[in-house]
């Protein structure tokens, strides 16, 4: 059976026969990490308004995007206040001392929420608001302290995500939900005009002066935005560091540009919790490598997508589906 494969805090999701997950029972193993958060709460979701942008602030963003390929937004104290941050890192830091993957805390309302409240930071940095999320999402728990890092050097969708006036089709939206400083490890990245690559997917450190690599510091709840042909990577942060470095991201791309991940998501619309996991599912095998995923964790993964949950349908790599 599919679930002597499974993680064994995942065995008791299973049916029966061991070859499919009940949604009711993944979900609430993966809630009882999220104390205080939500999954498909439709009264707490309609209490949620979006964040006003002033103009300046659009103007900024769009003039350092054009320059340089990346941009970050600062939200106002009390703006940041209404982000339910503490929360979201406390099951991010409960499921990864579990030893589930974090990436699964995308299954509560707050992970997708998020970003539709920042949908007009997004449009300024596209210069449109025609655009989708794509299905590129992570959630980090960087532990300095242990010595680990985060990903190794690299462009997300590359040359394929640039318009064809050079501008961004696509964007990273990385959001830290702690400080994240030299101390816990920053991201780091290559202006595109400073990269003489850029528009190329190379991934080299032979060809750029280094000191034109830029890190990207900041607070809590500060949502960092670049350009998804830009060369970036996670750096390693101190062992004498206190806090863990927890971070999310999502990936989102102008319609304009044609699917570079199905399937695309509107902005405006939270996926049902069966999409959700077969989207957290699709994540798992997609960045299986760059995350150092347990192959018990891969093999459950595929259980979900082949569990129907959301009652879609996608294609999927032969390698993703049970063997």
């Amino acid at each position: 059976m599919f679930r002597d494969n499974a993680p064994e805090i995942t065995r008791p999701c299973f049916t029966a026969d061991g070859n499919r997950v009940r949604l009711e029972d993944v979900v609430a193993l993966l809630l009882s990490h999220g104390q205080g958060l939500h999954v498909e709460d439709h009264a707490f979701v309609a209490q949620q308004r979006q964040i006003d942008v002033d103009m300046r602030v659009v103007d900024a963003i769009g003039a350092r995007m054009t320059l340089e390929g990346f941009a970050q937004f600062t939200p106002a104290d009390d703006v940041r206040s209404t982000f339910p941050l503490a929360a979201m890192r406390d099951m991010v830091t409960s499921l990864a001392q579990t030893g589930i993957p974090p990436v699964f805390a995308f299954v509560c309302d707050e992970f997708w929420l998020t970003y539709w409240r920042l949908q007009k930071v997004v449009a300024a940095a596209l210069g449109t608001t025609a655009f989708m999320l794509m299905p590129d999402f992570w959630v980090w728990h960087v532990s300095a302290k242990a010595g680990q890092a985060g990903w190794s050097m690299h462009r997300d969708a590359g040359a394929r995500s640039l318009l064809p006036d050079g501008r961004a089709g696509a964007l990273s939206l990385w959001m830290p939900l702690t400080p994240v400083d030299s101390s816990t490890g920053c991201v780091m990245l290559l202006p595109k005009h400073r990269d003489p690559d850029h528009g190329t997917d190379r991934v080299s450190q032979a060809g750029f002066d280094v000191r034109d690599i830029r890190a990207l510091p900041g607070a809590a709840g500060d949502l960092m935005m670049w350009s998804q042909s830009l060369l970036h990577w996670g750096s390693r942060g101190s062992t004498l560091a206190e806090t863990s470095r927890i971070s999310m991201s999502i990936g989102a791309q102008v319609e304009a540009l044609g699917p570079l991940n199905p399937p695309l998501l509107k902005p405006d619309v939270l996926p049902a919790a069966g999409l959700r996991l077969e989207l957290i599912a699709k994540q798992i095998l997609q960045y299986e490598q760059f995350a150092a995923i347990d192959p018990s964790w891969a093999h459950f993964a595929r259980v979900v997508l082949a569990s129907g949950l959301s009652g879609l349908v996608f294609d999927i790599p032969v390698e993703w589906r049970l063997r």
